[in-house]
């Protein structure tokens, strides 16, 4: 998918160089610093749809975290499990609009129809967590409220596949989400396209997701693809795919017991593919995406025999 292009007087290396030194070392003392986050402050829920409000905690703000803009007062968190396999998650400004990927570019359900379509239902204070689920999926969404978290889980095992921490920051110029993982369990595959010595992730790396047109043989830099995909499979091969739609940079940094997310900007609208199979996974995630245009026979190249010479 298509991400932010670098002004013409820039070369790409040097556009990675100056928003790595600009934003993320604000980025640290804004997301460690342990301040802020989110708490749920009404929820609404009808059948496999839910939406709520989230009002940020106040905290002591610091010269760095100005500088990556205002923080959103008040969020808006809409959840729905689109199929049996697929469960959507998106997180955004409450109070104003920001840019998303186009719907002409991957049509999808407009959050906000998920609620209209349902029945009636009332908003309550939410206390403690409130479970979204469907008899016919194997995915469970939990929503904790204070401090704001959520949990994606899957029904067959009880296996949680998706656990963010408390702390969730969303500034106008800077998104932070952390989930933890089983670092003896979670094997992780996707995040952009990177030449890389083992197509399994390595724990302990940063994934920098920004278009670049290098060539394939640099090694552990970013390339030309950009998709904020993994899949994960666990023992005794159960897989599941995490997909943020997000066409603005990132890092996302991959420790073996957690991943985080590090945005300049948008949304946070993630879909979680329950599998259970790889192929399962895939076949998922090409659904919600665009499946691969099969080549023309037309275009392949004719085999041709050229005489020996004697």
């Amino acid at each position: 998918m298509a991400t932010p292009s670098a002004p013409a007087d820039c070369s790409p290396p040097l556009m990675i160089l100056l928003l790595l030194l600009v934003f993320l070392p604000l980025a640290v003392s804004c997301g460690d610093d342990g301040s802020g986050g989110y708490d749920v402050v009404s929820l609404t829920q009808s059948g496999s749809a839910l939406s709520a409000r989230l009002e940020l905690v106040l905290a002591g703000e610091t010269p760095a975290d100005a500088a990556l803009g205002a923080g959103a007062q008040r969020l808006c968190l809409t959840a729905s499990l689109e199929t049996d396999s697929r469960l959507r998650v998106r997180i955004t400004d409450g109070d104003r609009p920001r840019w998303e990927v186009p719907q002409d570019i991957i049509p999808r359900p407009a959050p906000e129809d998920d609620l209209h379509n349902a029945p009636p239902a009332s908003s309550t204070p939410l206390q403690g967590s409130r479970v979204l689920s469907a008899a016919g999926s194997d995915l469970v969404l939990t929503v904790h409220a204070s401090p704001f978290r959520f949990t994606v889980s899957r029904r067959s095992t009880g296996d949680v596949l998706f656990d963010t921490a408390p702390g969730l920051v969303f500034r106008d110029k800077y998104l932070e989400v952390t989930s933890a993982l089983p670092a003896g369990r979670a094997s992780l595959y996707g995040l952009g396209e990177q030449t890389k010595g083992s197509f399994r992730l390595r724990h302990n790396d940063t994934f920098t997701l920004w278009n670049a047109d290098i060539g394939a043989a640099h090694v552990d830099v970013n390339l030309y693809g950009a998709h904020p995909f993994y899949m994960d499979v666990r023992p005794p091969g159960a897989a599941h795919g995490v997909l943020l739609l997000s066409s603005n940079g990132m890092d996302v940094l991959y420790g073996g017991s957690y991943v985080t997310y590090k945005v300049i900007g948008g949304v946070l609208d993630f879909y979680f593919f329950a599998g259970p199979s790889p192929l399962a996974v895939v076949d998922q995630y090409t659904q919600l995406i665009g499946r691969p245009a099969p080549m023309p026979y037309w275009s392949l190249p004719v085999p041709v025999r050229v005489p020996e010479r004697v």
